[in-house]
């Protein structure tokens, strides 16, 4: 479907496409259902483990090597689950110094393995982040500050009232910029 789309709008010569799923290690994994709900995680938003297939992983700080590391960057991701262990391969982006910004979904309680009601990684999944001098915003039109203490608040009580799967992360200069942004409805 990528390719499709990437060939409709004519772009075939202004992207570069890795078919490849991205996690803390190079390998190959169980993919789980298909199109934009897939994930590596079995039992991912209720797809059933039978509903299987294999595909190749690799870490994004692998398949970008040192192409764009000291340029200023804007990730999306979306990866089902797989957040955190996408990060754990992502150590270079993460490190450094560029002004990079990156928007993801990190259900916090939605779309989660049948039975749990808060993704058990959020706080660490943000603290890839926190850790490394970038502030959380939602995306969801207000652009509220997300802090530890409010992902802790939601872990302790299970009430996500954020409101949003999307978050953006960003280090200043690039912050007030996306803010500004990000706070248009």
């Amino acid at each position: 479907m990528l390719l499709q789309n990437v060939c409709i709008n004519g772009w075939e010569s202004r992207v570069e496409v890795f078919p490849v799923a991205l996690s803390r290690a190079p390998g190959v994994l169980n993919l789980y259902g298909e199109g934009t709900g897939a994930s590596l995680v079995p039992g991912w938003s209720g797809v059933p483990k039978s509903y299987v297939s294999r595909v190749p992983v690799s870490t994004l700080d692998l398949v970008l090597g040192t192409w764009l590391i000291q340029k200023r960057n804007f990730f999306l991701v979306d990866v089902e689950g797989v957040e955190l262990a996408m990060l754990n391969g992502a150590f270079a982006r993460l490190d450094s110094a560029a002004e990079s910004a990156w928007m993801i979904e990190v259900c916090i309680s939605e779309h989660l393995l049948e039975g749990a009601t808060i993704n058990a990684h959020a706080l660490q999944t943000f603290d890839m982040f926190w850790s490394r001098g970038f502030s959380a915003y939602t995306v969801d039109g207000t652009a509220r500050l997300v802090t530890p203490a409010v992902i802790q608040r939601i872990l302790d009580t299970g009430v996500d009232d954020l409101g949003t799967p999307n978050f953006v992360f960003l280090r200043n200069p690039v912050a007030s910029e996306l803010i500004a942004a990000l706070s248009i409805t």
